[in-house]
């Protein structure tokens, strides 16, 4: 009998030496979740010897903590508690030598597959629970998780979620309940077998038929034979038509088959938009390799018009007409002021200052502007392509977002407006309104963008969005800037102090109004249980 005490390796320095959990490898490394030791998985040597930390979890800073760092001197750093991350809770060697490991406290990543580097090779998780006590890994690679209130979880061997099952007894005697569930292990006939903690007994799960049929379709398709595990899966679909995992099974299969609008299907059922964006980008090429021809003959067709309507139009007879269109459209007040948003982003000083002046732009106008940017706010956050929607309607407040952009802006206008009228400021309330309204045109223009792209580019393009967004964000808030500079007659530093005012009064007020609104909510209390009670006695 070999003891093996604490590492007298200098590199181990201070570290403490409790062991908790212990796994060994096939070349007899030893592998040891200690109890307050940050810096990773403690591995030894056969005999003993230090080699060093395998794996470590990242340092996850809340909103508040990452403020903090970019504002705190480095004294007041100091003074706050250390900043570490979450310790392993336990580990697990498999057949291969691979290392699994759980972390609790934790929605994402709780369950790690390592590679020999300690990183992390699951990249399809799907939400785990936060206190994992336990895993086990089968010869197919199958990961079953416990959890301390009871749970338990299976995994694939990629990471995505198969089934979870048991709950928390509550202090009932119940078959497949339990008080705790400190540890789990499997049998080579895939018999799960779990401990009550708290309780002290065993409890064993049979797989069914269904779990069954899962695992053998899992099995055919990490052994390449794609059309047996399609025919599998189709059979787990015909169980359970809203099974995600079935869904994403047939949808791979149809993909390395390349039936790739099928599998398409598959994937927008599972919600899978990495998969979905693969197989998207196969139709979409040949889409593009059929329709090219057509879409550049059209292209040139109307260059081809347009040169010729130059050429030959020596009487400006079209040119004139576009131009009268245009003119006629501008003498209707409301649509020429809707349609001075256009002049906003080219020469948004000049143009601001006519709207000071009173030469152009109109509350109706601005009104019909902030009316058109809430319509595609609300079609950007619900209506892009599927690999870029992740919002239903049907789970939006459509009153509240209604009421919380009213209030945004009604704050706003009057904040800004009372706040300038102390600081000298020479613009209106009316004007003070139309300002952001005029404005936001580029981010409007970039929102109808990203929507129409959203649905023609693929999952790796995201940043084109992302840069779309950023440049018409960026844009109209430097328009609006330029805006309550111009208007209120102001320079750059006081624009930029009003602004800071303006905030700051915009929270105090909004502090107010809640507070006003819980007084009230209590006072209605109040005065209904007295009429209640007042009802109540004079009926007795």
């Amino acid at each position: 009998l070999q003891s093996i005490g604490r590492p007298t390796a200098p590199s181990f320095a201070d570290t403490p030496f409790e062991p908790l959990r212990v796994a060994v490898d096939h070349g007899g490394n030893i592998y040891i979740v200690g109890e307050g030791v940050y810096n990773g998985i403690i591995q030894l040597s056969g005999t003993g010897d230090f080699l060093g930390y395998f794996a470590v979890n990242k340092t996850r800073l809340s909103f508040v903590q990452a403020i903090q760092n970019a504002i705190f001197t480095r004294a007041q750093l100091e003074n706050l508690v250390a900043r570490v991350p979450t310790t392993f809770s336990n580990l697990f060697i498999d057949d291969k030598g691979i290392v699994y490991s759980t972390t609790m406290g934790t929605h994402t990543d709780a369950v790690k597959k390592h590679n020999t580097a300690g990183g992390n090779m699951l990249k399809l998780q799907t939400y785990q629970s936060d206190s994992l006590t336990d895993l086990y890994v089968d010869s197919e690679g199958i990961i079953y998780a416990s959890v301390h209130e009871g749970y338990i979880e299976v995994f694939s061997a990629s990471g995505e979620l198969i089934f979870e099952f048991g709950s928390n007894a509550f202090d009932m005697d119940v078959s497949g309940l339990y008080s705790s569930l400190p540890t789990i292990a499997v049998d080579h006939n895939g018999n799960i077998w779990t401990a009550d903690g708290d309780k002290g007994y065993l409890q064993s799960f049979q797989p069914t038929d269904y779990a069954l049929m899962v695992y053998g379709a899992m099995e055919l398709y990490e052994q390449g034979r794609y059309e047996e595990a399609l025919e599998q899966w189709t059979e787990v679909l015909k169980l359970n038509q809203m099974s995600v995992l079935a869904h994403n099974g047939v949808g791979k299969a149809y993909l390395h088959a390349g039936r790739y609008e099928e599998a398409m299907e598959h994937f927008k059922v599972a919600g899978n938009r990495e998969y979905y964006s693969e197989a998207f980008w196969e139709v979409r090429n040949t889409w593009i390799q059929a329709k090219l021809p057509v879409v550049t003959g059209i292209l040139a067709s109307l260059w081809l018009l347009s040169f010729l309507i130059k050429k030959f139009d020596k009487k400006r007879i079209v040119r004139k007409a576009k131009k009268r269109f245009i003119h006629k459209l501008f003498t209707v007040p409301v649509v020429k002021d809707v349609l001075f948003a256009c002049k906003i982003p080219r020469h948004p000083i000049d143009q601001y200052y006519n709207l000071r002046v009173s030469r152009s732009g109109s509350v109706a106008g601005a009104s019909i502007l902030y009316l058109l940017f809430f319509i595609l706010f609300m079609a950007y956050q619900t209506g892009k392509g599927f690999i870029y929607q992740f919002k239903d309607i049907e789970d939006m407040d459509i009153n509240a977002i209604v009421i919380g952009f009213a209030a945004i802006l009604a704050l706003f206008v009057i904040c800004n407006y009372l706040v300038t009228s102390i600081k000298d400021g020479d613009g209106s309330l009316g004007q003070v309104y139309m300002i952001p309204a005029y404005g936001v045109l580029p981010a409007m223009v970039s929102m109808a963008i990203v929507i129409v792209m959203s649905y023609v580019l693929t999952y790796n393009e995201a940043f084109l969005l992302t840069i779309i967004m950023a440049i018409g964000i960026v844009w109209s808030i430097i328009n609006i800037f330029l805006g309550l500079q111009t208007v209120h007659d102001y320079t750059m530093k006081e624009t930029l102090l009003s602004l800071v005012i303006t905030f700051v009064f915009f929270i105090i007020v909004t502090i107010i109004t809640l507070i006003i609104i819980i007084m009230w909510e209590q006072l209605w209390q109040f005065l209904k249980s007295i009429g209640t009670e007042a009802t109540r006695n004079v009926l007795h």
